[in-house]
């Protein structure tokens, strides 16, 4: 969609946005602003199906949804269709390399998993609890 002037996307409103593969407002849904897009409402993302299955994002995946000369606000409520457990979701606001036009991006990237340290040191530390707590009780 090319918006000629401003958008300003209200607080009560849900935009979804389709993605059905990588072509840019043919697969997947995107906005472009002329002058300034302020944010606000709720941001619904779902995974389509155009033909050829339900889309599947893969590792790299990304969607450039909305640009604009400048872009303002935030989305209040993010809902993202689930993506396979290995992946996650990035949201980005960006500037074009001459700063003049800013984008709003959704890339799917490696969903970080929990380090081993944080899982030994939970349970040492639960152990620690569990030692003072026997340690108490024998008082």
């Amino acid at each position: 969609v090319d918006v000629a002037g401003d958008m300003v996307w209200g607080r009560a409103a849900s935009y979804t946005f389709e993605l059905g593969g990588l072509l840019r407002g043919t697969e997947y849904d995107a906005y472009d602003v002329a002058g300034q897009a302020t944010l606000a409402g709720s941001l619904d993302v779902i995974l389509s199906d155009f033909g050829t299955g339900l889309y599947n994002p893969v590792l790299g995946s990304t969607f450039d949804l909305l640009t604009a000369e400048t872009i303002t606000g935030g989305f209040d409520i993010m809902t993202m269709s689930a993506l396979d457990t290995s992946l996650a979701w990035q949201l980005e606001f960006l500037t074009d390399e001459i700063g003049t036009r800013d984008v709003f991006r959704l890339s799917v990237v490696a969903a970080v998993p929990v380090p081993p340290a944080v899982w030994l040191f939970g349970s040492g530390l639960l152990g620690l609890v569990l030692v003072a707590r026997r340690a108490e009780v024998q008082s």
